[in-house]
């Protein structure tokens, strides 16, 4: 009985697994990662670069660059590469596995 029972709870770990990969599958379009980091200047100021992440596509984009970033400046071009309305060109993608 002992096989029988460990056999349905690897199925069942199997099929929550899927059910995981699913969802995560499913609302990958929503996911976007954002982040800064700095570019030194030639007269040694800092730049902030603005990184997106889309997951669904694992494509980096960049819309922006500021020396003084702020929330709304940070929303209003996340607002745009996320609506579509100034799309720069992917500066990198991971090759799918």
């Amino acid at each position: 009985m002992g096989d029988l029972e460990e056999g349905r709870h690897r199925s069942r770990a199997a099929a929550d697994r899927a059910s995981l990969v699913a969802v995560l599958r499913s609302q990958a379009e929503a996911i976007l990662a954002c982040d800064f980091f700095t570019a030194d200047q030639f007269d040694g100021t800092q730049a902030y670069v603005l990184s997106l992440l889309e997951h669904a596509s694992r494509c980096i984009r960049i819309p922006g660059v500021t020396l003084h970033p702020t929330e709304e400046w940070t929303a209003q071009h996340t607002y745009e590469i996320h609506h579509n309305q100034h799309r720069p060109h992917c500066s990198w993608t991971q090759p799918r596995r």
